[in-house]
């Protein structure tokens, strides 16, 4: 174990540290606390969410053209990423310790990705150790293809000399496999950058790089959990019935379904042991803490403290989760959900679609976003659309990915539902009501197990999607959002404000007229 006095004599890099190891030198180094549950609990300073503004890919020959260049992939010429990096370098061998660590990505292994992490906080190396995948047999620095990711935030960018937007920058290389993280302290930024890595090779293999969580049943029918943060996808996935493969990032292939990570990242804003005890479990020694504030006595975590950010985080391994696939991969999904937070309170609880609405969909992205995931972002929850439920992430064009999602549907067994998580019988802040956990989880396990592919099922008029008619345990006076609003003449403005929303949208995508049909209709 080394100890802080061996700090002052220990230099340079510290190389595939334990998980111990790193939290006993971040704490004798300061970066951090330990919480009363054990958990190392940092905090990220003013960036507490990813910083969209801040992100470029160097283009060149090989992204020129398969890159959708637009106002979230932003470009950055190889000239001034090569000065950048030298100055990160230069900059890191400046300090008292350096951390190294050979990790992968992708539980697949014909697909997975070697990654060499080098970071400047301790904290951040146990942040990767967490969220990466450990590879079973030792990895060296000369495995071929392998990746690198540089994180220093404590070195800040200048945007007229390194043509950049801010003090912070995320710059992703394909070309030579680099990813450059300087100026920000947020670790999200890390996992982000090599999903965005394998979103953009994944597909070129006919696989589905999917921003979804996992789980599989005991009866071993998979489940796909898309949707945005704060929308449910890590609290619904982690269901104390089923095992979970992963919280946020998988690829589909034509063998099944696998794990892009080896760890979880869950919101802690209002965190229950009532009704998310999986998480609450998760979050003990070796797990960090993000912004989270502590009782300055006890150091009992304050879940519903918000002072900071309403998005603070957790970070744990997969070993963390009593019930998980050990193998981090599973075979073909029987139920795809796609998770939507709509504020207007007129989406069903649950909505079951063709393959052409799926598409429709996916596309689309409809959500909320809850929370201050990304800088600027404010407190509020504000609609929104989000291609893929993660345009963020996504490198090539939406449609790459709309036509794997389809080609995926074709060759499984799955049935596709959309399930709002959001509000119903009225708008958010306006008389709606927000469904609760116990409800939802009660439409998804109607979903997981089975039991919504033999319900009865009526159409909803305008979005032209089937809603059943009944589920267990859910109040049938919701499964129609029309019935659950006192005023209907309200409810179908709202409905018809929707519908026009989405058809405006989705004006941008380049689909087949049976997809475009697939969407809302308005009703005059």
């Amino acid at each position: 174990m080394i100890q802080a006095e061996e700090l002052r004599t220990h230099m340079r890099t510290y190389t595939n540290l334990s998980a111990s190891e790193l939290v006993n030198i971040a704490l004798a180094r300061k970066e951090g606390v330990l919480a009363a549950n054990q958990a190392l609990t940092v905090m990220t300073g003013p960036r507490t969410g990813r910083s969209p503004k801040d992100r470029f890919i160097v283009r060149d020959a090989l992204t020129d053209k398969t890159v959708d260049w637009n106002a979230i992939n932003q470009s950055i010429n190889t000239d001034r990423f090569d000065a950048l990096w030298q100055r990160a370098e230069a900059y890191l061998n400046q300090k008292e310790c350096s951390f190294v660590s050979y990790l992968k990505v992708g539980a697949e292994e014909t697909l997975s990705l070697t990654v060499k992490v080098v970071t400047e906080l301790a904290w951040h190396h146990l942040f990767t150790h967490n969220l990466f995948i450990q590879p079973e047999h030792p990895i060296t620095s000369d495995q071929p293809n392998q990746w690198s990711l540089l994180c220093v935030p404590g070195f800040k960018t200048d945007p007229a000399r390194d043509a950049v937007n801010g003090d912070a920058a995320v710059i992703l290389n394909f070309s030579k496999r680099r990813i450059l993280i300087c100026g920000t302290f947020y670790a999200g930024e890390m996992k982000k950058a090599m999903f965005s890595v394998l979103n953009f090779l994944l597909p070129e293999k006919e696989v589905l790089p999917m921003h979804c969580a996992a789980n599989v049943g005991k009866d071993g029918n998979t489940a796909l959990f898309f949707g945005l943060s704060g929308t449910g996808k890590t609290t619904l996935s982690a269901d104390p019935d089923r095992y979970l493969i992963g919280d946020d990032e998988h690829g589909w292939s034509a063998d099944g379904v696998f794990n892009f990570e080896g760890g979880c990242y869950a919101k802690c804003i209002d965190l229950s042991q009532e009704r998310e005890p999986v998480i609450w479990e998760a979050i003990r020694h070796g797990a960090v803490l993000e912004n989270v504030i502590l009782d300055p006595v006890t150091h009992v975590p304050d879940y519903t403290n918000s002072k900071l950010t309403q998005n603070t985080r957790a970070a744990y391994p997969r070993e963390h989760i009593p019930l998980r696939v050990a193998e981090n991969k599973a075979g073909q999904p029987t139920a795809v959900l796609f998770l939507t937070c709509d504020l207007y309170g007129v989406l069903p609880p649950v909505a079951r679609l063709t393959k052409e609405q799926a598409a429709y969909y996916f596309l689309s992205g409809y959500t909320a976003l809850v929370g201050s995931t990304e800088v600027g972002q404010g407190t509020g929850i504000k609609q929104t659309f989000s291609t893929c439920f993660g345009a963020p992430f996504f490198p090539r064009p939406a449609s790459v990915y709309a036509n794997l999602l389809m080609k995926r549907l074709e060759n499984s067994d799955a049935e596709v539902y959309l399930v709002n998580t959001g509000w119903t019988g009225g708008v958010q802040g306006q008389g709606g009501n927000r469904f609760s956990i116990p409800t939802t989880r009660a439409v998804v396990t109607a979903i997981v197990n089975g039991d919504l592919r033999h319900a009865q099922y009526e159409k909803l008029p305008g979005f032209n999607f089937d809603i059943p008619k009944s589920v267990q345990q859910v109040d049938s006076k919701v499964l129609n959002p029309r019935l659950s609003w006192s005023d209907v003449d309200a409810h179908d403005h709202f409905a018809k404000l929707l519908m026009e929303k989405f058809i405006e949208n989705f004006k941008k995508f380049d689909v087949s007229e049976a997809v475009r049909k697939a969407g809302p209709e308005v009703i005059s």
